[in-house]
């Protein structure tokens, strides 16, 4: 067996060169694509948000239902009129309701409040399950079950012209007893609440 002989006396071996890597343009392109999305969030924050409590917004108020008006702080009060409120509604527990096929079969518990929604505005009102919350007496916010359980009581999905009055049961996952039920017009629209009788 023999052994590689040692390089020549005098030999340079030459590596190729790599191109020297572009870093300036990687931290740029970094950079602009950092400041690109947190300027895209900040105008997602604007439009949901942007503005809905100062004194001259055109939207309606945040509540409705007699008792609405006795609850409502005085600077709400003088910048709304009880015919501006485009959206009437009423509830109560739906003692009867019985949970549909769609239900969880481990126990689970369901409320069902029933309610009459009533479009008195020029708009058409959107109304759907997943558009309600309820408030349980200690204060604690509930969502309202996205699909509902099946029943044929529930409110479901519907559009309401101007006049038009919608009544159904919402459905509540949850043993609690709950004392007002809010409604969002098309989920990030206005909340109107009642109470629950």
């Amino acid at each position: 067996m023999t052994t590689p002989e040692p390089n020549p006396p005098g030999a340079q071996f030459h590596l190729p060169q790599q191109p020297e890597r572009p870093r300036n343009k990687r931290r740029i392109l970094k950079i602009a694509l950092g400041a690109t999305g947190a300027l895209v969030l900040l105008g997602i924050g604007a439009s949901i948000g942007g503005g809905a409590d100062s004194e001259d917004s055109d939207r309606p108020p945040a509540a409705s239902g007699p008792e609405a008006k006795d609850q409502a702080s005085p600077g709400t009060a003088k910048r709304r009129q009880a015919a501006d409120v485009p959206v009437k509604m009423t509830a109560r527990v739906a003692r009867d309701y019985q949970p549909g096929p769609l239900a969880d079969g481990d126990g689970e518990k369901y409320i069902g409040i029933e309610v009459v929604i009533a479009n008195e505005g020029e708009d058409e009102v959107h109304v759907n399950q997943m558009y309600f919350a309820a408030k349980d007496s200690e204060g604690f916010k509930h969502e309202a079950e996205a699909v509902g359980t099946g029943s044929d009581k529930e409110i479901g999905d519907k559009q309401l012209a101007p006049g038009e009055k919608a009544k159904g049961v919402v459905v509540f996952k949850g043993d609690y007893k709950p004392v007002k039920i809010e409604f969002n017009d098309g989920m990030i629209g206005t909340t109107y609440s009642a109470p629950v009788k």
